[in-house]
């Protein structure tokens, strides 16, 4: 199975300043945030333990989807972590419904239904985790899978599950939730 199979959908190719037209950020718990692009990196600023949101608001996208990222930090805090989301109903919703795949900076990362209340339909962990690499999720009619891609390396699978709950078009993004100590 090969991934990516899409095309990339924004390179965050600008110097500085808000990510391009197209996305819509949200966030709860705010104390302090920000999203800029800075160097092509797109950065989310958090303090207060905050949890933010970006996603593809432009468009919808049919019922298989993939996003993939490559890092440009790890989640540096003990259980702060990135994820990416696929087939969101409404992100402006406090009560969306979707699938999100999860990763820690201790290397743990998960599939999860997002609901009412998250329900984790996988959870696995990877050998390494560093600055340069790439995390990739896709659904495909019920199957839900995770890559991983070294920095130096090939995508490869490292998790898979299926679930049938959420089965329409939605929108994609990117997660980010710091936890202070």
């Amino acid at each position: 199975m090969s991934f990516p199979e899409t095309n990339i959908l924004d390179t965050f190719s600008i110097d500085s300043g808000p990510p391009p037209t197209g996305w819509l950020f949200t966030y709860s718990d705010v104390v302090a945030t920000a999203t800029t692009v800075s160097g092509e990196l797109l950065m989310h600023i958090i303090a207060g333990g905050d949890t933010g949101s970006i996603y593809w608001s432009a468009e919808t996208f049919t019922a298989d989807q993939e996003c993939y990222i490559t890092l440009g930090s790890t989640p540096i805090v003990a259980d702060s972590y990135g994820a990416l989301m696929l087939r969101i109903t409404d992100p402006e919703d406090e009560t969306i419904d979707g699938y999100k795949a999860r990763f820690f900076n201790n290397l743990d990362v998960d599939i999860i239904r997002i609901s009412t209340g998250d329900t984790v339909l996988s959870g696995e962990s990877v050998s390494s985790l560093a600055t340069g690499d790439g995390i990739g999720f896709r659904v495909e009619g019920t199957t839900l899978t995770l890559f991983h891609k070294p920095a130096a390396g090939a995508w490869a699978q490292i998790a898979q599950t299926t679930d049938s709950s959420v089965s329409g078009a939605g929108y994609i993004g990117v997660e980010s939730q710091l936890v202070l100590e």
